[in-house]
């Protein structure tokens, strides 16, 4: 999954690459979908895609969940982005 995605994301030139995920249930030993995670008809078709194409729905195509995304290393450097130096959920801001 990360080879194909990182191999998606070079050939078009991706900053960031979005990710659904599953659900585990600890209790039960099953996984479910999750398609809360990422709400792929608010997706465009076409791909690549940019914030502009999407703006009525750039805050909830996906959630804010780090394993949700795979973030270009230029563009986190060119941005300066950093995690929140927080016990938990440090996650948010970065993403």
């Amino acid at each position: 999954l990360l080879e194909n995605a990182y191999c998606a994301a070079h050939t078009v030139k991706a900053d960031v690459v979005l990710f659904g995920a599953k659900r585990y249930e600890q209790t039960t030993k099953k996984v479910f979908d999750a398609p809360w995670l990422l709400k792929r008809d608010r997706i465009p078709a076409e791909q690549p895609f940019s914030s502009n194409d999407i703006p009525e729905h750039i805050f909830d195509v996906v959630t804010p969940c780090p394993w949700t995304k795979m973030f270009k290393r230029s563009f986190i450097l060119n941005n300066k982005l950093k995690f929140q130096d927080t016990q938990n959920s440090n996650d948010v801001l970065f993403v």
